[in-house]
């Protein structure tokens, strides 16, 4: 399968290293090209991928963070560019304050090295897009319009009762109604790395289902 990946700001592909794509033709895009001065919001880094994309097509866009935005923009704007839509740890409206832990436990190695990859490349980002992705923003809408099937994957955050996990990702019963489901255990934003086994095993079984 054909698989493009939208990273999510200050992240580079280093984050996916411990993912077996297995024999998937995977296209990690970047979006340096993408943005300018000018770039203020998620739209506009999404207006000119459009523009560079409307002729492509993949099996699947799976988006971590910000990259579930971009995303969300695109299948909605081109709904024949992928077959599904996979969004890990995206927050399409901000989530309840106590679920925005960044790091599951205090794994000094593992915050050094994602520390030093947001140091490098936040720098790439323009200031006006920070403060934009610090506010209101709101893509559910964006969300529910898509016609493909949708999957989120969040990480629980050591929150067992479901209830309690929907609630805090502050999204309507209509987009729960709307999209596949999953929590991955022991892992706050960033499950690739934290939580890699059972990161896998959820993107192997998903994928499986479109081969």
């Amino acid at each position: 399968m054909k698989l493009l990946i939208l990273p999510g700001i200050g992240c580079n592909q280093s984050i996916w290293n411990d993912i077996d794509w297995l024999d998937h033709d995977i296209i990690f895009l970047k979006y340096d090209k993408y943005m300018n001065e000018t770039t203020k919001t998620v739209e506009d880094i999404a207006k000119e991928i459009i523009k560079d994309l409307s002729t492509s097509t993949y099996d699947g866009v799976i988006a971590h963070s910000m990259g579930g935005f971009i995303g969300a923009i695109l299948l909605d704007e081109l709904p024949l560019i992928a077959r599904f839509f996979i969004a890990i740890e995206t927050s399409f409206v901000p989530a309840n304050p106590s679920y925005k832990t960044m790091l599951y436990n205090n794994n000094h190695t593992l915050k050094d090295k994602i520390e030093n990859m947001f140091e490098t490349e936040i720098k790439k980002y323009p200031k006006a897009l920070i403060t934009y992705l610090q506010g209101a923003f709101d893509l559910e809408t964006t969300l529910n319009r898509i016609t493909v099937p949708k999957i989120l994957i969040y990480s629980n955050r050591d929150i067992t009762d479901e209830k309690e996990l929907y609630d805090k990702l502050n999204l309507t019963k209509e987009t729960f109604d709307k999209v596949q489901l999953f929590f991955i255990d022991k892992a706050a934003h960033f499950p690739m790395l934290e939580n890699p086994s059972q990161t896998n095993k959820i993107i192997h079984s998903i994928l499986k289902t479109y081969e």
